[in-house]
Formats: C-alpha cells, structure tokens, sequence
C-alpha cells in the first residue's frame, strides 16, 4: 500500500513539474546605460503604445530614470537627440527634481514591430556628460 502511495505521490510532482516548465516564460528584454562611470542595467523598461503617434521610452534602475521622446513614432532608423521641445529628445533624470535633458546624440532603432522594440543611444547631455546604452526587445505596451 505504501508503495502504491509513494508511486501516485512521486507521479503527482512529476506532473507538476512538467506543467511548471511549460509555463515559466523567459523575458529576454535587456535595457542597459552608462553614466559618469557608471554602468546601469533596467529593472524596468517599457515604451507605451497609446503615446501614439508619439513615443516614449522609459527606463528605470533603482531611483535612476531615463527617457526618450520622439514626436513622431519611431519605426527602424536613426534619429537626432536634440534638446528639449523639439521632435526628438532625451534626458536623463537622478532624481525627480532635477532633469538634465540632450543637447546632441543619436537615437537608433535597430528593430519594431509593434510589440518590442531593439536599439542603441548616446547623447552629450547640457551639463556637458555623456549616456550612452543599448535596448534589446524592450516591450511596447
């Protein structure tokens, strides 16, 4: 009997973990950039699709925020990190209370397609520092 019951039991965790494998769901989303010497790497990062026809790229690691915003959508290609309130620009924020915006860089977008998003940025930001990072199948929601 007891062996029956030990057979049914390691049957039953088998099953379990078979169906656990088959419901895990890797994210092979990575959003990384440096900045004074140091190199961050996104706990969060998403681009929401209802900014239409903007976009917004937002990244987050720990209380360290970056941002970019384009006035138009960004599909594949190269656009210009220009200063704030124009078509495209970018800044980076330590804190809430003091955003350091582009002055020049470049914004590319090596892949779209509507659901994630891969590229690659640098800009000389106006305090005269320099970001630069990559993305790579950041999700659009």
């Amino acid at each position: 009997m007891i062996n029956k019951v030990n057979t049914i039991l390691i049957g039953l965790l088998a099953l379990m973990l078979l169906m656990a494998a088959g419901c895990t769901k890797t994210n092979s989303s990575v959003f990384s950039w440096s900045y004074q010497g140091f190199n961050y790497v996104a706990d969060s990062a998403y681009s929401p699709a209802s900014a239409s026809p903007n976009t917004i790229i937002s990244a987050y690691s720990g209380y360290s925020i970056i941002e970019m915003s384009s006035a138009n959508k960004l599909v594949v290609g190269s656009y210009h990190l220009a200063g704030v309130n124009t078509s495209a620009y970018m800044f980076y924020i330590s804190n809430v209370s003091s955003p350091v915006y582009s002055q020049s860089g470049t914004l590319n977008v090596t892949y779209n397609d509507n659901t994630k998003m891969s590229g690659n940025f640098g800009a000389t930001l106006q305090d005269g520092t320099y970001i630069s990072g990559s993305f790579s199948d950041m999700p659009i929601r």
